[in-house]
């Protein structure tokens, strides 16, 4: 297999691939869900995607796409809430420009469940073109890592 590295560390071109799929991949028809979900994994993708962030599988991480709602609010087992805000939100705009998490800026397009496991507000302010955001920051974390 050959990576382009062009593409790695891309959040923007996850953003045009989520959307895609959002869009063209799911319907309201007896056919609406693509793939087998029997364990209910094709909607979690649909919903999780549709807030802005995936958990990575058999990892503490979630990776962060582009939110279709404007503002999402996840009540927690433990009585707290994560508000999850998209501003200037819409079908042309699904390029995150920035990121804050707590109102501190989120540099990177990942975060761990510790970081939003009491609650909190995660906010992207979106906009038309890949940003600087979207191009650069920290890659997430690996299982391949020495630890």
């Amino acid at each position: 297999m050959v990576i382009n590295t062009a593409t790695v560390n891309r959040q923007d071109k996850t953003a045009e691939i989520v959307r895609y799929i959002l869009k063209n991949r799911y319907k309201t028809t007896r056919d609406g869900i693509p793939g087998n979900d029997d364990s209910g994994s094709m909607s979690a993708w649909y919903i999780f995607h549709s807030i802005g962030f995936y958990p990575n599988a058999g990892q503490d991480t979630y990776l962060i796409s582009s939110p279709v709602f404007n503002t999402v609010t996840i009540h927690l087992e433990n009585g707290k809430t994560l508000k999850v805000i998209a501003k200037k939100n819409n079908d042309k705009n699904i390029y995150i420009q920035s990121a804050t998490l707590n109102g501190k800026p989120l540099n990177k397009n990942w975060f761990r469940h510790k970081d939003i496991c009491e609650g909190g507000i995660l906010e992207f302010v979106m906009g038309p073109k890949p940003s600087k955001w979207s191009k650069e920051g920290e890659l997430p974390p690996s299982m391949s890592e020495k630890r």
